[in-house]
């Protein structure tokens, strides 16, 4: 046997092999026109065997004018069981104006309007070439520009836009590449013409035009949604796009909502054979941000005592904004959207005495649309910075039994109305808190009448308070006589700590020591601040309360304020 028939059988017996490794299957289609996509690929119409490699496939038939049916196969290698399919009609009749579409020289390839997958396909070439004078096979469209494609086994044969008016017979010569364009006077005549029409030799294919209704709210404040809702017709494929982003959406219908953080012109695009729907709606997006601070009440009280704060009263703040994304409530930092919050008042450490101070709060609100807003609530703080409460000193033998009223010089009353201020704000802000007030007397005379004497004392002094406006239940008063005396080491070392000392000479000091214990001691409850006992040296009247004898009545009065 010579080498060349020994190639030659070779060859054959290969080919014979690769064919067996192919799978076939039969497939049935109704109606006879409907065409074949075997993975999308158009491969031919009627009813026919094909041919694809062993595995798993998906096998289309359309026909326009039909619901088109899509079904997986699972393919062995060699023949497999048969696959029909029977189309069922679809759609309302289509009215004009038409133009028409003729295509020459595709045979029988299939041809997608507007799109390259098979729900495009309007038809096979051999059903719109016009090829002899007699048929009527025409491809009837609404007018319009059209994405025209043929293609056939994965190949793609033509791909052009054309654009064809009413009335209108455009003929495209796909091996020449050419158009030609013609009045069509049988438009006018057509009315109401069913999708599909099929005979022996003619064809009529009408593709209903695509439509669609499109809109979006007009106006919305930022991080409010606007609605995009969207109606569509005769449509395989819809998107809504801005200029940032493209979204595919069901083609029938529906709604979304979206949150433009600027002024946006939405489109929408509905595509189908018969044409593309292309709508737009513009959403204006206002930035404005309202807002509100507003504090719970004008005045915010502080007292401090020496060293220690007795009342530091929060501001409570309250603020709404709308529109924002961001808020700053300055000096606390970010919060809420809404809220309310307590903010704890600071004070200038150097000021002395009353305190009338204006705190300023802000409100600053942001978005992401670029909108700002700033709101400020002023709230006062008032009350007193003090060095610290001092005890009440007293003339000797003061108050007198005969007149347990009298005995409050007018330096004494000028520190009751400073405590009386201070024990207002301190009562306002402590529910629980009282006044204990301590009377002594110093060591002359019997303890029965020193007792006395220093229970007048706390008296005279609480009735003083209750005159200024303190609730007589807030003050609790009682006397030591002339127990509990303060001794004369503990005085030399008051003396030498005493402010009220400065430029003034110790002089007798067992005259020091005894108007050291003429007085009264407050301490406030319950934060136990003590009064300071340093006997005040500069007062005008300072003489009067450290005279040994008992100054007369009218020397006390006139003292008075």
């Amino acid at each position: 046997m010579s080498k060349k028939l020994t190639v030659f059988l070779v060859l054959i017996v290969l080919g014979a092999m690769a064919l067996a490794q192919e799978a076939k299957v039969r497939v049935e289609v109704s109606p006879p026109e409907a065409y074949i996509f075997l993975d999308n690929q158009a491969v031919g119409d009627h009813s026919r065997t094909i041919e694809m490699t062993p595995g798993k496939h998906t096998i289309g038939v359309y026909n326009y004018g039909y619901e088109p049916q899509v079904k997986e196969i699972d393919a062995v290698a060699g023949k497999n069981p048969s696959m029909s399919f029977a189309l069922a009609q679809t759609g309302a009749a289509v009215n004009g104006p038409w133009g028409v579409l003729q295509i020459e020289n595709v045979q029988r390839a299939a041809i997608l309007l507007n799109g390259k997958t098979p729900p495009y396909f309007v038809g096979h070439g051999d059903l719109m070439n016009h090829h002899l004078p007699l048929t009527k096979e025409l491809l009837i469209v609404p007018p319009g520009t059209f994405q025209v494609t043929a293609t056939r086994y994965g190949k793609e044969i033509y791909s052009q836009p054309v654009t064809v008016a009413a009335n209108e017979r455009v003929i495209i010569y796909i091996n020449k590449g050419e158009i030609k364009r013609e009045t069509w006077s049988d438009g006018s005549q057509y009315s109401n013409l069913p999708r599909f029409q099929a005979g022996t030799a003619s064809a009529k294919i009408a593709v209903a035009p695509v439509s669609g209704t499109f809109s979006a709210t007009p106006k919305i404040y930022c991080n409010d949604s606007t609605k995009l809702a969207w109606t569509s017709q005769e449509t395989i494929d819809a998107s809504i796009n801005d200029t940032m982003k493209k979204m595919d959406v069901q083609a029938k219908g529906g709604e979304m909502l979206l949150q433009p953080t600027h002024t946006t012109t939405y489109t929408f695009e509905a595509i189908g054979p018969g044409g593309i729907v292309d709508q737009k709606a513009t959403t204006e997006v206002d930035p404005v941000i309202e807002s509100t601070l507003t504090p719970a009440r004008p005045e915010a009280h502080y007292l401090k005592l020496g060293d220690k704060i007795l009342t530091n009263e929060p501001a409570e703040l309250t603020w709404t904004t709308l529109h924002a994304n961001d808020v700053q409530l300055q000096p606390v930092g970010a919060v809420a959207t809404n809220g309310t919050q307590s903010v704890t008042p600071t004070i200038d450490p150097s000021i002395r005495g009353e305190v009338n101070v204006p705190q300023n709060y802000t409100l600053a609100s942001t978005n992401v649309c670029g909108g700002t807003d700033s709101k400020t609530a002023t709230v006062n703080v008032v009350g007193l910075v003090e060095p610290d409460i001092v005890s009440v000193f007293f003339p000797t033998a003061y108050p007198l039994p005969k007149r347990p009223d009298v005995g409050l010089v007018g330096s004494q009353q000028q520190l009751l109305d400073l405590l009386a201020k201070e024990l207002k704000i301190y009562f306002d802000h402590n529910p629980e808190a009282k006044i204990q007030l301590t009377g002594f007397a110093d060591v002359r005379n019997d303890k029965h009448f020193n007792q006395k004497l220093s229970e007048r004392r706390a008296e005279v002094v609480k009735n003083y308070l209750i005159s200024q406006g303190i609730p007589a239940e807030r003050i609790e008063a009682n006397g030591m006589g002339k127990t509990a005396q303060l001794d004369k080491e503990l005085v030399k070392q008051l003396e030498a700590e005493n402010p009220d000392r400065v430029g003034t000479k110790l002089g007798d000091f067992h005259k020091v020591w005894m108007s050291y214990n003429r007085r009264v001691d407050i301490i406030l409850l319950p934060d136990k601040v003590e009064s300071s006992r340093f006997f005040p040296h500069q007062v005008p009247d300072a003489p009067v309360l450290s005279q040994r004898a008992c100054p007369s009545l009218s020397t006390i009065r006139g003292t008075a304020q």
